[in-house]
């Protein structure tokens, strides 16, 4: 990577620090996680820089789509730091703006400081002397699985050749499969967190749940916390392939300590550039807890993630480009 290119992420994340800081002293709620838990926020910053960059070659209107947006800040439990959420992480990381974003969030006080807070940095960074972008944003308050169908209508009303990169952080088991399959209808990149360490106790506990979640009731003979996760990949290869008829790729980052552990999952057309995923995936070693730590340090702003961003981008810089997807391909 270029200095000129490492100088433009150093200032474009300069500004998480201060945020963060105003955050913690506003006295809005918060999304209380454990510091594992925000390691997603890091994986997610990096496919946003590796979607904003490719993505914008082939589509002039790209979106971000944040199911369970949150409060627009995150406490970590054992630390106490206050960190940006996942919306901010998105556009701090993102290497052009997404030029709108839909974000959608349940609890109404939640709801409430997320419209705030990011008022409050828009103004910020649109102001002298920062003088940046910031895209529009629509909100919605209410559950994703009903708010999905007011969303996609909307994006699909500002063109035929879109695009969104879709962002469903489960807590549980919130998302059902049906508002998945609703999103793979346009054309997309998903992340999802999948809830693995816990699907062996809600197999005992709420088999409804469940049933919305994998959307069929297949995971009763699962037997293992990695046949669940196994389920749920080959169901989204298979609704992907069906919805958008190319080859998906389907892939999982593993996060957590042993006792508890996500996967934080990525559906996209596979391609060339997916490269950059498996490089992310083997950048760092997600469950130790030196990862976790120095994370921590990257999303607060204490420590730029340049040599992350860095490999990210090398890995793009090497893709032949006679061999990059046509815009049909991602259609």
């Amino acid at each position: 990577m270029k200095n000129e290119e490492l100088d433009w992420l150093a200032d474009r994340l300069k500004p998480i620090v201060e945020i963060s800081r105003l955050f913690k002293d506003d006295r809005l709620i918060v999304n209380n996680e454990h510091h594992w838990s925000v390691v997603k926020l890091l994986i997610l910053g990096g496919w946003s820089y590796v979607y904003t960059t490719i993505i914008p070659n082939y589509f002039e209107k790209f979106f971000y789509v944040d199911l369970l947006a949150g409060a627009g800040a995150i406490k970590v439990q054992e630390t106490g730091d206050v960190i940006i959420g996942s919306p901010l992480i998105a556009y701090f990381y993102s290497r052009n703006d997404f030029k709108k974003m839909f974000l959608i969030e349940l609890d109404e006080k939640k709801f409430s400081a997320l419209k705030e807070r990011m008022a409050r940095v828009e103004k910020m960074l649109t102001s002298p002397p920062l003088n940046m972008s910031f895209p529009n944003i629509s909100y919605y308050e209410g559950d994703c699985n009903v708010k999905v169908d007011e969303v996609i209508s909307h994006i699909t009303s500002l063109g035929k050749r879109v695009h969104f990169l879709g962002f469903i952080d489960n807590e549980g088991f919130n998302t059902h499969w049906e508002t998945v399959k609703k999103l793979l209808k346009v054309p997309c990149d998903l992340i999802i967190s999948f809830p693995t360490s816990s699907c062996d106790r809600t197999k005992a506990s709420c088999k409804e749940a469940l049933n919305r979640f994998f959307g069929c009731d297949s995971w009763k003979s699962m037997m293992s916390r990695d046949e669940f996760l196994m389920l749920y990949e080959e169901r989204l290869a298979r609704e992907y392939q069906g919805a958008r008829g190319r080859d998906p790729y389907v892939s999982h980052i593993r996060v957590g300590t042993k006792q508890f552990y996500y996967d934080l999952i990525l559906a996209c057309k596979d391609g060339p550039y997916v490269r950059a995923w498996e490089h992310l995936r083997s950048k760092l070693d997600w469950q130790n807890p030196e990862t976790i730590s120095t994370v921590l340090d990257m999303v607060t702003g204490r420590i730029l993630p340049l040599d992350v961003l860095a490999g990210l981008h090398d890995e793009l810089q090497k893709i032949d480009q006679k061999n990059q997807p046509k815009l049909d391909d991602f259609i």
